[in-house]
């Protein structure tokens, strides 16, 4: 896959999703109150401005989770988002 212009495709990092069993009743337990993902880079678009060298393929970030486009390859959960949609470098 090839991004182009200043756009970024990551690959979401799954997160486990912890439960409570009350007897015979299996609940969700919501601890990721965050309003963003944790995502890994993996093509960077040929646009994208040389004052970001540190947005390369195989870096850590925090992205919102209501932006970009969304899609599947496999079992991976994909998106394409701006440069400007990163939030943090880890």
């Amino acid at each position: 896959m090839k991004t182009i212009g200043s756009k970024v495709l990551v690959k979401i990092e799954e997160t486990e999703q912890l439960v409570q069993k009350i007897n015979n009743l299996t609940i969700p337990v919501d601890t990721n109150n965050n309003s963003f993902d944790t995502a890994v880079i993996v093509e960077v678009g040929d646009m994208v401005p040389t004052n970001y060298p540190e947005v390369k393929a195989g870096v850590k970030v925090y992205i919102p989770k209501s932006q970009g486009i969304e899609f599947r390859e496999g079992d991976s959960v994909m998106r394409v988002i701006d440069v400007n949609d990163i939030i943090v470098i880890l």
